[in-house]
């Protein structure tokens, strides 16, 4: 089958949009997932620094205060900070 000059341009125009969608798709990919794992390196990293912490926490009266009825609000107030900086 032989192409005239507008068709292959436009055949050459399509292929092109098409590989460009691919190479946006993969490199969309390749930086969520970067951010997966960066995100996951520092809550372990964060996690591991505050553990040492969690003893002097843990003798002090104030979360004692909080635990009852108030610290419902603090981890929903938390997650939702969380979310929303995600999305």
């Amino acid at each position: 089958m032989q192409y005239t000059v507008d068709e292959a341009l436009r055949e050459t125009l399509r292929r092109s949009d098409v590989l460009k969608k691919r190479r946006r798709r993969m490199q969309t990919g390749a930086l969520s997932a970067g951010v997966v794992v960066l995100l996951g390196a520092v809550l372990t990293v964060g996690a591991g620094l505050t553990a040492g912490q969690a003893s002097v926490i843990g003798r002090s009266a104030y979360g004692a205060f909080l635990l009852p009825s108030e610290a419902g609000g603090y981890i929903l107030a938390g997650v939702a900070a969380f979310v929303v900086g995600v999305l």
